[in-house]
């Protein structure tokens, strides 16, 4: 019914994690796409976990995260929506750490999923691509003048 199973948690560090629905009514506690966080984060099978059948509203931002995932797909969802015959799920994987439960965004981003699985809100279900994750930004130090 949730829409995955547990594999392990790979990362238990500062993560990136992308919005992938900005304007969608379940992701407007984040005003901005990304944002980064410091969790335990899960990893799921590949099955039944797919990207067809779930709404994907976060993700691991790979371009700014460890690499220690094993899915082939490098596709590691945080948050999803489906329905389930009549009925409607929201699953969130963060929160396995005291203060993710001080933080209003998260907070927020849970009451409104409970909104949204008791029929006061209205989001879409529809699933969606998983989105090409930017390439990470390589920089190049430049040696400060000499004085």
């Amino acid at each position: 019914m949730i829409g995955g199973y547990f594999r392990e948690h790979p990362w238990h560090e500062k993560v990136g994690v992308r919005v992938e629905a900005p304007f969608d009514a379940l992701t407007a506690a984040f005003p901005e796409h990304s944002f980064d966080i410091v969790d335990e984060i899960y990893m799921f099978r590949d099955q039944p976990y797919s990207r067809d059948k779930q709404r994907v509203l976060l993700s691991l931002d790979m371009s700014r995260t460890a690499p220690k995932g094993k899915r082939a797909d490098n596709d590691y969802a945080v948050s999803w929506v489906k329905t389930y015959g009549q009925g409607r799920v929201f699953y969130c994987s963060l929160g396995h750490r005291e203060e993710i439960y001080w933080n209003p965004n998260i907070l927020k981003h849970y009451l409104d999923g409970l909104q949204f699985v008791l029929g006061d809100l209205q989001a879409s279900t529809t699933p969606h691509p998983k989105p090409a994750d930017p390439q990470p930004v390589e920089t190049t130090a430049t040696p400060a003048p000499a004085k």
